[in-house]
């Protein structure tokens, strides 16, 4: 803004001011003075000991105003309450299950739900046989879950096979009917 454009000869000054305040708002209307004004304003200001421009500098900066007109973007409250609108108009969606989740209890628990997540990570494959759950059981689990040597395998398959349908309905058993009549575990979706 130019101080020295702004029209001072629709003001009425002569009741508030002095002969000598009437005579610079007069040699104010003069180019080559107005000129002289304004460079001599810019001056004060970048030299104050009150630092008017740097504090003018890191407003502009913190408010994300810097160098831009002030009809190029939104003003701040405009844009916080644009902000608020879309926030309140927002359309979350949650893609996980709202199933409570279990933690095993035992360790049976523990290796039923290790056998189901290791039969619906086979792909093309719906089932385990026999051989394959006792394998599972004895080497692929984690070291503190593994059937031990002295331990009863076909008992602890028989109860991880057990939990396994209880715990999961889209586990079922399978026991052929013919040879050893062993039971495999299927998963039927």
């Amino acid at each position: 803004m130019n101080i020295c454009s702004t029209n001072y000869t629709s003001i009425d000054f002569k009741p508030f001011v002095s002969e000598s305040v009437s005579q610079f708002i007069e040699l104010l209307k003069n180019p080559e003075v107005q000129t002289f004004f304004n460079t001599f304003l810019e001056n004060l200001l970048a030299t104050s000991d009150l630092k008017i421009l740097k504090k003018i500098a890191v407003l502009e900066s913190k408010l994300g105003t810097n160098g831009m007109e002030p009809e190029e973007e939104l003003s701040i409250p405009a844009q916080l309450s644009l902000l608020t609108y879309r926030i309140d108009n927002a359309n979350v969606t949650n893609s996980q299950s709202l199933e409570p989740v279990q933690a095993c209890a035992t360790k049976t628990e523990s290796r039923a739900h290790l056998l189901v997540a290791k039969l619906k990570g086979i792909r093309g494959k719906g089932f385990l046989s026999s051989k394959e759950v006792i394998n599972f059981l004895r080497q692929e689990i984690d070291e503190k879950l593994r059937v031990g040597d002295k331990q009863n395998v076909r008992q602890t398959k028989k109860e991880v096979l057990e939990k396994a349908v209880e715990l999961f309905p889209d586990i079922q058993l399978d026991k052929k009917k013919y040879g050893r009549r062993e039971v495999r575990l299927i998963l039927s979706t």
